[in-house]
């Protein structure tokens, strides 16, 4: 799993399996959280967790 989200963020020329990692460890962390505070659709959140955290890593190029 952590191979082919590497594949997806970095592109197939450059895959990244740490960032692939990094991305699957984020979304198992918005579950976590989530279950904290059933506030909203657990959908939403973990999309707008994820849409944090790639617009972080965009910042960082």
């Amino acid at each position: 799993m952590s191979a082919a989200l590497g594949e997806c963020l970095a592109g197939a020329d450059h895959p990244n399996p740490t960032l692939g990692r990094l991305m699957a460890s984020h979304w198992q962390g918005a579950l976590l959280w989530w279950n904290f505070d059933q506030a909203v659709d657990v959908s939403m959140f973990v999309e707008e967790s994820l849409s944090s955290f790639l617009g972080a890593l965009r910042q960082g190029e």
